[in-house]
Protein backbone atom coordinates (compact mmCIF):
# COMPACT_ATOMS: atom_id res chain seq x y z
CA UNK A 1 0.00 0.00 0.00
CA UNK A 2 1.74 3.40 -0.82
CA UNK A 3 -0.18 6.86 -1.76
CA UNK A 4 1.29 8.47 -5.10
CA UNK A 5 0.53 12.48 -5.31
CA UNK A 6 1.31 15.04 -8.27
CA UNK A 7 0.13 18.39 -8.79
CA UNK A 8 -2.38 19.11 -11.64
CA UNK A 9 -1.86 21.79 -14.47
CA UNK A 10 -4.82 23.45 -12.45
CA UNK A 11 -2.80 23.55 -9.05
CA UNK A 12 -4.75 21.26 -7.54
CA UNK A 13 -2.92 18.48 -5.55
CA UNK A 14 -3.62 15.02 -6.85
CA UNK A 15 -3.16 11.99 -4.46
CA UNK A 16 -3.88 8.18 -5.75
CA UNK A 17 -3.57 5.10 -2.87
CA UNK A 18 -2.21 1.99 -4.67
CA UNK A 19 -2.67 -1.38 -3.19
CA UNK A 20 -0.82 -4.32 -4.83
CA UNK A 21 -0.52 -8.05 -3.90
CA UNK A 22 3.88 -8.40 -4.15
CA UNK A 23 2.54 -12.19 -4.83
CA UNK A 24 0.31 -12.15 -7.32
CA UNK A 25 0.94 -8.52 -8.66
CA UNK A 26 -3.06 -7.91 -8.56
CA UNK A 27 -4.19 -4.29 -7.75
CA UNK A 28 -7.50 -4.24 -5.77
CA UNK A 29 -7.77 -1.16 -5.79
CA UNK A 30 -6.74 2.34 -6.94
CA UNK A 31 -8.24 5.04 -4.99
CA UNK A 32 -7.78 8.61 -6.27
CA UNK A 33 -8.26 11.88 -4.28
CA UNK A 34 -7.90 15.68 -3.73
CA UNK A 35 -7.89 15.30 -0.37
CA UNK A 36 -6.25 12.91 1.40
CA UNK A 37 -7.62 11.86 4.79
CA UNK A 38 -7.24 8.16 6.82
CA UNK A 39 -11.08 7.85 6.94
CA UNK A 40 -10.43 7.49 3.01
CA UNK A 41 -8.02 5.42 3.70
CA UNK A 42 -10.32 2.81 5.77
CA UNK A 43 -13.07 3.46 3.73
CA UNK A 44 -11.08 1.98 0.79
CA UNK A 45 -9.84 -0.67 2.52
CA UNK A 46 -13.09 -1.65 3.57
CA UNK A 47 -14.39 -1.82 -0.23
CA UNK A 48 -11.52 -3.87 -1.02
CA UNK A 49 -12.32 -6.37 2.14
CA UNK A 50 -16.14 -6.76 1.12
CA UNK A 51 -15.20 -6.94 -2.71
CA UNK A 52 -12.63 -9.70 -2.59
CA UNK A 53 -11.31 -12.64 -0.30
CA UNK A 54 -8.75 -10.78 1.34
CA UNK A 55 -6.24 -12.08 4.37
CA UNK A 56 -7.06 -11.63 7.58
CA UNK A 57 -3.70 -9.06 7.63
CA UNK A 58 -1.88 -7.36 6.25
CA UNK A 59 2.18 -7.91 5.93
CA UNK A 60 4.92 -5.00 5.74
Amino acid sequence: MDVVDDQLSTGHKLCVLTMIDTFSRFSPTLAPWFTFRGSKVMEALGEVDSAEDCPSRAQA
